[in-house]
């Protein structure tokens, strides 16, 4: 008890200034808030690498990082097609070494177009939503991903260690409960709902309520199948963290699994709504 006591003292102090560093990528330039996405996708990217080199040491290690380094660039000066065309160049460049180098097998390849893909895409998606034209949609949805991830999993974590007593994916996360998962995303729904209402009386920006609705229904569901498959992941690499940044939380990834992959829901969904505001 003492020890989960002092684990979550930890996890509180180091979340203090990831939460003011937050606050000054949304109101900064956007220069800034770009910025600070680009350098996470990076760390996170390494992280990944690192940890499939422990499974698969003669994988292509350099491609998935050069594809993470180009592709928010790409999309700064081109746009999401040419972000789709270099995703595209990449497998296919994997299947090429696959064929020809006999050092490369078929396991090779599914964990080398998996590296490719996770996490940088969600990363992506998350540069999207910084790219948004309008100052208050573009802050606004960069809190809705951060938010909801962060109350779900809070949520899911306090009243999982008090309630919990059936096992969610023992295989995957023998410390996740039902319990604690049902109260995450009731948690995530909750506090989302609230996080529009707030934000739109104190900024006046004008949002139809029932995308609170349909994103407070999908989000936290999400948030909790992103730290499900950052779970899945370390157990197949073997590893408790993907790294050791943030002490109390882990790496880089591991603080932000939930809420990056719950960004290309939201980009998705407000492209629909809110095509024109993109670059």
């Amino acid at each position: 008890m003492a020890e989960k006591k002092s684990s979550l003292i930890i996890r509180s102090l180091v979340a203090i200034p990831l939460i003011l560093l937050l606050v000054m990528a949304l109101f900064f330039p956007n220069w800034f808030l770009r910025g600070i996405i680009y350098v996470v996708s990076l760390f996170s990217q390494y992280e990944i690498i690192r940890a499939a080199n422990r499974k698969i040491p003669h994988m292509n290690h350099h491609l998935p990082f050069i594809l993470t380094a180009v592709v928010s660039p790409i999309y700064l000066f081109f746009g999401w097609k040419y972000v789709v065309l270099t995703y595209g160049i990449g497998v296919f460049w994997m299947i090429t070494e696959a064929i020809f180098n006999k050092r490369r097998d078929m396991n090779t390849l599914m964990l080398g177009i998996f590296t490719l893909i996770y996490p940088s895409i969600f990363f992506t998606a998350m540069f999207g939503l910084a790219m948004f034209r309008d100052v208050q949609l573009r802050v606004l949805l960069i809190l809705i991903a951060v938010v909801t991830a962060v109350a779900t999993d809070t949520f899911a974590y306090f009243f999982g260690t008090a309630f919990g007593k059936h096992k969610l994916i023992p295989r995957i996360s023998p410390n996740k409960s039902v319990e604690g998962a049902v109260a995450g995303y009731i948690g995530g729904y909750a506090v989302l709902i609230l996080l529009g209402y707030i934000y739109s009386s104190a900024t006046g920006f004008e949002i139809n309520p029932i995308h609170f609705i349909i994103m407070g229904a999908v989000l936290p569901a999400a948030a909790e199948v992103g730290d499900l498959v950052a779970s899945m992941v370390k157990r197949y690499f073997g590893i408790k963290d993907f790294g050791n940044m943030f002490p109390g939380h882990g790496g880089v990834l591991d603080r932000f699994d939930s809420s990056s992959f719950i960004c290309p829901m939201i980009y998705l969904y407000f492209t629909l709504v809110y095509g024109s505001l993109i670059i």
